[in-house]
């Protein structure tokens, strides 16, 4: 499925707050969930993983997809902060912006097969411990 212009959509309009649930706009939420569908949970964890080039860990950025899924409040921590003015649904948005065009390029490329080995080993990602998980982010693959 190409969802493209309605990634645009969301990741081109003005910031706003949206941890807070009564400051989303609905229609995101169902884009969300219909990548959610259409991709999976893994994809989704993997997209937030590559997009913040280890930041979030697979726990945090499934916590911050279920509470957005649930349009509940999702805290995207200081990267969130920081980098999208607390804009968690763009945020998120453009990491699935950033998975699909890996996707799109070439499948001998080191981004698309690191993305590719990270989905198929995505349950030994959630199952580890805080040390860990901050061990894999500081030695995550930028290049």
């Amino acid at each position: 499925m190409n969802y493209k212009e309605d990634i645009e959509r969301v990741t081109k309009r003005d910031y706003t707050d949206t941890y807070k649930p009564d400051n989303r706009n609905i229609q995101e939420i169902l884009l969300l969930d219909r990548i959610y569908r259409d991709k999976g949970k893994p994809w989704l964890i993997v997209a937030m993983i590559e997009g913040s080039i280890g930041y979030h860990s697979a726990k945090h950025a499934e916590m911050i997809i279920d509470a957005l899924l649930k349009n509940e409040y999702a805290g995207g921590g200081e990267r969130c902060m920081a980098c999208y003015q607390c804009d968690v649904v763009k945020m998120v948005f453009l990491d699935i912006q950033k998975m699909i065009d890996i996707e799109s390029s070439d499948p001998k490329s080191r981004s698309y097969i690191k993305i590719k080995a990270m989905i198929e080993n995505i349950s030994k990602l959630l199952e580890m411990d805080t040390i860990q998980a901050m061990t894999f982010s500081a030695m995550y693959p930028t290049s």
